[in-house]
């Protein structure tokens, strides 16, 4: 009964997501952006990014000679927006949990009552009544860090579209405001790209979502029927990747030690498959990942926090798996990319000689996850194209992979998703002619949001509203930006 009422719904939100992915307007003037650009081919220390329709029409070291530009001249840098691989954002809202312990695996703290307490319930019950809110909140979090695309904000739990729609219009009636409120694609399509959501390119025919995010492979995690669907996907080449949780825990726990040999059972070692964390895979395993194409994704401060181990990416390496770097969520893990790009950074120099470069880093979060996911020739690089996903950092002097596993959230000056700004210093986002924008503090840094990106709102009262529904929990609202000088730790 459910599965048929969900099915004529599935189909309009399918046919509206063409025009409603990532914020992309289509018909916009020519916008130049002037600095350093990063491109696949090397560094332009002085170049030119002019993007029209959302995408990347040309990169060049002299200007153009196209139809009436917008300019922005900058001395900063230009870079690939972050594809983030693994995340787990509708957590992103809450602080640090710190384990009393490490565990052996992840069914150890999964159902622990103080992980429960601190982080599951709060965020369920948060979820269903302001799943539009915890969202936005979520993404700017993300957006901030110059994250363009991302995967793994799933739907509300305990209920389905026309629910939430339902709840929505008594909201609506309650609302004083008479603001219209957004529908549930309306809130995930708005502001990053989310891969595993309907409509994640705009453009051509209606598409379902090609990206599969699963948990794990206990019968808990992937049932029976969700294995033959995730199956019969790849096989019809409907799924351009699955991501799933696997190996996550200490090297010698024979759980976690026992995992890989089921992924390879159920048939889901393949070159659509990402393997999440994979902390106990050793050589003969990730040579096996090389022979079936498959990926690793690596979440190192996460791992550590809860392990006290992370995966031998130098290994993996050498085997030549491809290696994508995320943050998991902002529990354990980073508050986003920029965030974990650093922490990998001091992890390298401390534990591996260096050997993850900057510029391997880099990669890691960008054209390679972008190549992981089959979305390369749309996404993960500054080239023609391509849709225009992009960030920049204040600067143009340092050497510009060592500038960004040093960056700090306010070195981010602008972000812009499908050809619209949507975060950035406030002349940035003037000079680019966003009309309507919120103002707030990075870091002690000025910064503007466009408002026509926020599906729920306005971030200030949004981020109140958050932070008193989580103290009548028991918790506390997560800072937006991470600040402290412990961040890298």
């Amino acid at each position: 009964m459910l599965r048929a009422c969900l099915r004529p719904l599935l189909a309009l939100l399918l046919t509206l997501t063409a025009t409603m992915a990532a914020g992309t307007p289509g018909g916009m003037p020519l916008v130049a952006l002037g600095g350093r650009v990063v491109t696949p081919e090397g560094v332009l220390e002085h170049g030119w990014v002019v993007v029209g329709d959302g995408k990347i029409v040309s990169v060049s070291a002299d200007l153009p000679d196209l139809p009436p530009l917008q300019l922005l001249r900058t001395k900063d840098t230009v870079y690939p927006g972050f594809v983030d691989l693994h995340n787990h954002p509708l957590f992103d809202m809450l602080p640090r949990w710190q384990p009393a312990h490490l565990y052996d695996n992840r069914y150890q703290w999964r159902n622990e009552s103080a992980h429960v307490n601190a982080v599951t319930r709060p965020v369920r019950e948060m979820t269903i009544w302001r799943f539009c809110e915890v969202d936005e909140f979520a993404e700017m979090k993300a957006v901030i860090g110059g994250t363009t695309s991302l995967l793994g904000i799933g739907r509300p739990p305990a209920y389905a579209d026309f629910l939430y729609d339902a709840l929505n219009r008594v909201k609506q009636m309650a609302a004083a405001n008479g603001r219209k409120l957004p529908s549930l694609q309306q809130c995930v399509g708005a502001l990053a790209r989310n891969l595993d959501w309907p409509g994640a390119f705009p453009g051509g025919a209606p598409q379902a979502a090609r990206v599969e995010a699963v948990l794990g492979v206990t019968d808990a995690d992937l049932p029976d029927e969700r294995r033959r669907k995730v199956s019969d996907g790849m096989r019809r080449g409907a799924v351009d990747l699955l991501t799933i949780h696997l190996a996550e825990g200490r090297k010698s726990d024979a759980v976690t030690r026992a995992e890989f040999a089921k992924l390879q059972a159920a048939g889901l070692l393949n070159a659509h498959t990402a393997i999440v964390h994979g902390i106990s895979l050793d050589r003969d395993q990730f040579r096996r990942m090389k022979q079936a194409g498959a990926a690793l994704i690596w979440s190192p401060r996460s791992n550590l926090a809860l392990y006290g181990q992370t995966a031998d990416v130098l290994t993996a390496r050498q085997e030549q798996v491809a290696l994508a770097l995320a943050p998991d969520w902002a529990p354990t893990g980073s508050n986003n990319m920029l965030a974990e790009l650093g922490f990998a950074h001091a992890y390298s120099l401390q534990f591996l000689g260096g050997r993850l470069t900057p510029h391997d880093l880099f990669l890691m979060a960008t054209s390679t996850p972008a190549r992981i996911a089959h979305v390369d020739d749309k996404i993960g690089s500054v080239a023609a194209g391509r849709y225009a996903d992009l960030f920049l950092l204040a600067g143009d002097t340092e050497d510009p992979y060592q500038a960004l596993v040093k960056a700090r959230p306010e070195d981010v000056t602008l972000v812009m998703i499908g050809g619209t700004p949507v975060f950035g210093s406030p002349d940035h986002l003037q000079r680019l002619h966003v009309r309507q924008t919120e103002m707030l503090t990075v870091c002690g840094a000025m910064r503007a949001v466009n408002a026509a990106a926020l599906p729920a709102g306005p971030l200030a009262p949004l981020t109140a509203g958050l932070a008193q529904g989580l103290r009548d929990r028991g918790q506390r609202l997560g800072e937006l930006a991470d600040c402290g000088a412990g961040q890298r730790q």
